[in-house]
């Protein structure tokens, strides 16, 4: 019988097949991100918050929103990983609940279900979500019916609450979207038409719906049982390899991986092979990097500046310029301009769409952007050049 996988167990593997048995299989305790947790406490909450929309057959229910946010806050504690969120995050939880609140109405006759927990056997025919013969697994934050009769279609949303946005290019070529159709077309074998959307809760931003026929889903079991199957050789082989990546800034095995200690001699790359050695030691460096600032500082706020040899290492004062990302959308539409690349809120992409402009255009859209600015001081905790005693 074959290990059980999901998306996120799939994504994990292929990323660093190593970092994936330390998870899943060793099961070594690891640091979870805040924004992990508050991610599933959002899904918690938008759940108990749309089935109560279903129930009361209503389109939206603000004053219910806020007290059902209220309520999973306090009881918190209760839940073994909601607990873990600190009362610093109770704000921008929030901000997540209000911009929702204020921006999604429902049909509560479309609803199918929300966070359906979906599990599937090696032929992929639906079984308990702990069952023993679980080969596949999937959670879908909202399933609806179309607007009209159109045929068999049915919506899946996900939610993201995470402060990164993906591009149209991500989101439309990203295996998660096929793997909701995986799910859906065993759940509901007679669909004609999966309509996958992604929506990022806290930029206001929504991606879909993209649409995908059944023959979609049969190609992705194809690809899900080809990953699963180098999961099975290796641990068959016990031959982990452990390729850095992004997820080396969480992983629980970093300061024990092999790759830390297989520096390459610094020369000229001049192979695929040592250009993809010296990226996964880069990263390697940097993720070691963000370790050490992380130690040093609490301790440089204390004690104050480190300097040693000409640098130095501390607090900076600095001011960060940002906008309301609703009004920010609206600026971009009105000057014509492009608002995905502004919503980075990146100066540098926004100086540079603004350029394209004409004189006239451009100085009306500068004055205007001006208007919207917040400048907030900002303490930066970096390495530089160390000018002498202030």
């Amino acid at each position: 019988m074959r290990m059980a996988v999901s998306h996120t167990r799939l994504d994990a593997f292929e990323n660093c097949p190593l970092g994936f048995k330390a998870k899943y299989i060793d099961k070594v305790p690891e640091t979870r991100h805040y924004l992990t947790l508050l991610g599933g406490f959002f899904a918690s909450w938008s759940k108990r918050y749309i089935d109560h929309l279903v129930e009361s057959r209503q389109a939206s229910d603000l004053a219910r929103g806020v007290a059902l946010l209220e309520e999973a806050w306090k009881s918190r504690g209760e839940h073994k990983e909601f607990r873990l969120l600190s009362e610093s995050v109770r704000f921008e939880a929030r901000e997540l609940v209000d911009g929702f609140l204020g921006s999604h109405t429902f049909e509560p006759a479309r609803v199918l279900g929300t966070e359906l927990d979906v599990a599937l056997r090696e032929d992929w025919t639906v079984t308990e979500w702990f069952a023993k013969d679980t080969f596949f697994r999937a959670k879908l934050d909202l399933a609806t019916l179309p607007a009209s009769d159109n045929g068999k279609i049915v919506g899946i949303t996900d939610y993201k609450t995470g402060f990164a946005i993906w591009s149209e290019e991500e989101t439309k070529n990203s295996p998660q979207l096929r793997r909701y159709a995986v799910a859906m077309s065993s759940f509901m074998p007679d669909t004609d038409r999966f309509d996958v959307t992604l929506d990022f809760v806290r930029n206001g931003v929504v991606r879909g719906p993209y649409q995908f026929e059944p023959e979609v889903a049969v190609e992705e079991k194809a690809s899900i049982v080809a990953i699963s199957d180098r999961i099975e050789a290796a641990l068959k082989s016990g031959k982990w390899e452990p390729t850095p990546g992004a997820g080396c800034h969480y992983c629980p095995i970093f300061e024990k991986c092999p790759k830390r200690t297989e520096a390459l001699p610094f020369r000229g790359v001049q192979s695929d092979e040592e250009a993809v050695a010296a990226t996964q030691r880069l990263i390697m460096v940097e993720t070691e990097a963000g370790a050490i600032k992380k130690v040093l500082k609490p301790w440089t706020a204390e004690h104050g500046v480190v300097v040693t040899n000409g640098m130095q290492f501390g607090a900076s004062k600095t001011e960060r310029v940002s906008y309301d990302t609703v009004a920010l959308m609206k600026w971009a539409v009105e000057h014509g301009l492009d608002p995905f690349p502004v919503l980075k809120q990146d100066n540098e992409a926004i100086e540079k769409a603004v350029k394209k402009l004409d004189t006239e255009a451009r100085e009306k859209a500068q004055a205007a952007l001006a208007a919207l600015a917040q400048v907030k001081a900002h303490t930066e905790f970096r390495l530089k050049k160390w000018a002498g005693e202030e």
